[in-house]
């Protein structure tokens, strides 16, 4: 049974395919065209049903917001009165509004005119006394007298996702002397929930989002309130419905799933209701209909390619027959006799044609078949590749070197034309090769012409798979003969050896990070130009040495044994070293060494490379220091403060021996910062954490809390009687009167003519002991907060103590400070 021929080379198979091609672009054409258009109606038509439900949720949640700002202006305009003259029955006046608290699932407060809390509901919640200036409801409120929603925060007390909204609480003659504002807990169920806390379809979503700071207010996934929408320019259709698009669109987001989404905007608040649901829920039916396309498709490709086969294969039967003829024939070994021609058509040309060729190729064999008997033996025995050309340039003998490679290679060495051999002119071939050089043929003429006694030249000769390169030399024939002797010889190892050295070199040259190689014994035998620029040495005052010059004496003994056991094992050691420059400067390196091994596993060198981290170093002690420290006054802020109070506690623990907390507060402040800005108020901050340094010892702690209150922690206090006590006074008497005396402020480098201000202010302290028994450093702090209110309490400018039993009465202190 004769089976359909598919190589690629055939006619048939060309005509076919490409028949074969012009229809399956047609076809495609059509399904990819009907496929668009099939996307755009359901994009449309998904994108109306998205809009219409965003429409409601955005009616709604801006009905419900309407509803609660009324609220809070209702309660607000009752009370007035109250705000400005008696603070104390504002709570009760709350809990008298349990509408409120149906509305408001995190609770009421009642601020000042100064944003300071004075009332709140439920009191359980402990807002009284906290400030929400900075809050933007509250200072709308307060500063322009209107009603707002705020942005979503994490709340003050509720540590989770909150959203607030306020209304000014305004006097008799309209002034605004406070605001109310409710807040609701997002992460409890609230009145965003019966839109937000639903799917969209399988798997989408409702979103409530605040385009003013780009945040998600309300989520069917709860995990992605507060989540911050991409930055502007990330995604251009976010960015639209961020500038106040109503409308649909096709976007990506930031996990890459791309979505279909909808918005419809909030007036009340300023927001946008966004429904999102990915494409690939959106378009399935779409996909469901390519793919029956697809199926189509394949079928109707698959019939017509085999149906032009057949009908090819019937027309150009006489053809192939011919081919086979050919082919047969060339695979024998005896000069092929003259083709028999059936037909005088087209094919019968081509036959005569070539029956024409063999005749002339007979005639030149027999005229070379003597002089290659005479020198095959001959050349067969050498290892290059080696061809004799006659006086008119043509190939009459080749070795077998030359015919394995034609063979292997389909191009003979120094050609670019495939399958060269004996008959072939060499000078027509190598003449159009730009691999071997144009002047090849010119120069194997001027051999040939006795004006040159030969020559040679090195020459790239590529394959597909590999790259090579080939020396040739043309000499020309002994003995009178005219002709020249071809030798190519293959050199792409030592080409590819002399490339590694060059690259080699290139690399150790030009690399940034400093290089050093060693002898087996640790002399220093080569350096590159960046290990001279790191450490400040030249190359001669290195070479021979050892690299135990460059010793900072940061490491001890210990840290060199591990470092060589490491490379002794493993063959390699990487971490960080300190390192001595020329100059004496230590300076830390990222550092790896490794061990150069013979075949044998020899060590014959090591290998260092190292990179100078200073400036990564510098900038971690930077980070370090701003976690760590108040940037204004540069002492301990609040958090290494407490992990200082801890560390004492356990030390009272065990020693035994106790420690004293002062609170301080200054007196006096804030009308200090409303006179004369806040840049003279630094400078009295500045000036104090300066004073409170000097009346403590080294290894007390001195810690700005924030504001203008500041705390010493005294430690290792002596532990028999009231002696600690005593010295806990006398330290704090020292601070009051430290603080006590005059400061000049408003000095100015830039300015030395500018005015000065001497000021005097005052400070409250409060004094507790502590113990290795205390639970933990917040209820100590939370004593001597009580012990700094009563000194206010007592007419400010005072120190009082608060003992460790006092626990009971420190609540009843706060609240009459």
């Amino acid at each position: 049974m004769n089976l359909p021929d598919f190589r690629w080379r055939t006619l048939n198979t060309r005509i076919t395919l490409v028949t074969l091609l012009i229809f399956v672009v047609s076809i495609w054409s059509l399904a990819l065209y009907a496929s668009s258009i099939l996307r755009e109606d359901m994009q449309r038509l998904m994108g109306e049903q998205q809009s219409s439900a965003a429409t409601i949720m955005a009616a709604s949640v801006n009905d419900d917001l309407a509803e609660r700002l009324h609220a809070l202006q209702v309660v607000a305009a009752t009370l007035g009165g109250t705000v400005g003259r008696d603070r104390s029955a504002l709570p009760a006046l709350l809990e008298r509004q349990p509408v409120l608290a149906d509305l408001f699932n995190g609770g009421v407060v009642i601020v000042d005119a100064e944003g300071t809390a004075v009332a709140d509901m439920p009191r359980a919640m402990g807002r009284i006394g906290l400030n929400y200036m900075e809050r933007d409801h509250v200072a709308a409120a307060l500063r322009e007298g209107r009603s707002t929603v705020g942005r979503p925060v994490i709340g003050k007390k509720l540590s989770a996702p909150v959203l607030a909204m306020s209304a000014p609480i305004r006097d008799a003659r309209g002034r605004v002397v406070g605001a109310i504002f409710g807040v609701t807990d997002l992460s409890k169920p609230n009145f965003i929930d019966k839109i937000a806390g639903n799917v969209y379809g399988r798997t989408g979503a409702y979103l409530l989002v605040a385009p003013q700071s780009r945040l998600i207010v309300a989520a069917s996934d709860k995990s992605r309130i507060l989540e911050t929408l991409p930055a502007s320019g990330v995604s251009a259709a976010i960015d639209r419905f961020v500038e106040g698009y109503e409308g649909s669109a096709v976007f990506r987001t930031s996990d890459g799933v791309e979505v279909l989404g909808s918005a419809r905007n909030i007036p009340q608040a300023g927001w946008f209701a966004w429904v999102a649901s990915p494409i690939e829920e959106a378009f399935a039916p779409i996909r469901a209909v390519q793919q029956r396309v697809l199926a189509g498709a394949i079928v109707l490709t698959l019939f017509a390619g085999g149906l032009t086969w057949a009908m090819l294969r019937r027309q150009l039967a006489p053809m192939l027959n011919t081919v086979k003829t050919l082919a047969a024939l060339s695979d024998t070994s005896h000069f092929p006799h003259p083709l028999p021609v059936v037909r005088r058509d087209e094919v019968g040309e081509l036959i005569g044609g070539f029956n024409r060729l063999l005749d002339i190729l007979s005639q030149r064999e027999r005229a070379v078949h003597d002089s290659r008997i005479f020198v095959q033996g001959v050349l067969d025995s050498v290892p290059s590749q080696i061809a004799v050309l006659d006086g008119d340039g043509v190939i009459i003998a080749v070795n077998e070197p030359w015919r394995r490679f034609a063979i292997e290679n389909g191009v003979e060495p120094g050609t670019a034309a495939p399958n060269t051999g004996v008959g072939t002119s060499y000078l027509s071939v190598c003449g159009d090769d730009e691999r071997s050089g144009g002047d090849a043929s010119d120069g194997i003429r001027a051999v040939l012409e006795g004006r040159s006694p030969g020559f040679s030249h090195e020459y790239p000769c590529h394959s597909r798979h590999e790259q090579r390169w080939f020396h040739m030399t043309v000499s020309p024939l002994e003995g009178g003969r005219k002709g020249v002797v071809v030798v190519h010889s293959n050199i792409t190892a030592r080409k590819l050896a002399d490339d590694r050295l060059r690259l080699a070199a290139s690399v150790f040259t030009h690399a940034d990070e400093g290089i050093v190689l060693t002898s087996a014994t640790g002399r220093i035998i080569e350096v590159n130009d960046a290990f001279c620029r790191i450490t400040g040495y030249s190359r001669d005052e290195v070479l021979g040495r050892n690299p135990r010059i460059f010793k900072s004496g940061r490491h001890d003994d210990a840290f060199y044994a591990e470092l060589w056991r490491q490379i002794t094992r493993e063959g390699t050691w990487k971490g960080e070293i300190w390192n001595r420059r020329k100059n004496g400067e230590i300076y830390p390196e990222q550092k790896t060494i490794s061990a150069v091994r013979d075949d044998g596993g020899k060590v014959r060198h090591y290998l260092a490379l190292g990179s100078d981290i200073t400036e990564r170093k510098n900038m971690e002690d930077q980070i370090r220091r701003l976690a760590f420290y108040d940037p204004l006054t540069n002492l301990a802020n609040r958090r290494l403060f407490h992990d200082r109070a801890r560390r004492a506690l356990a030390g009272s623990k065990r020693t035994g021996r106790p420690g004293a907390l002062l609170f301080i507060d200054l007196d006096n402040f804030k009308p200090l910062n409303d006179t004369y800005g806040h840049d003279v108020g630094d400078q009295l901050l500045v000036e104090v954490a300066q004073r409170l340094r000097k009346c403590v010892r080294e290894v007390d702690t001195v810690a700005r809390f924030g504001g203008d209150e500041f705390v010493v922690m005294l430690c290792e206090l002596p532990p028999e009687g009231t002696e600690p006590r005593r010295q806990a006074g006398v330290v704090a008497e020292k601070i009051l009167a430290r603080l006590s005396e005059p400061y000049v402020l408003g000095a100015d480098p830039a300015a030395p003519d500018a005015a000065k201000i001497e000021h005097r202010c005052s400070a409250s302290i409060g004094v507790t002991l502590f113990t290795g028994s205390d639970a933990n450093e917040d209820e100590v702090i939370k004593r001597a907060d009580a012990a700094m209110y009563q000194a206010k309490e007592a007419g400010r400018g005072a120190v009082r103590f608060v003992d460790p039993e006092a626990r009971p009465s420190l609540q009843a202190a706060k609240a009459v400070g």
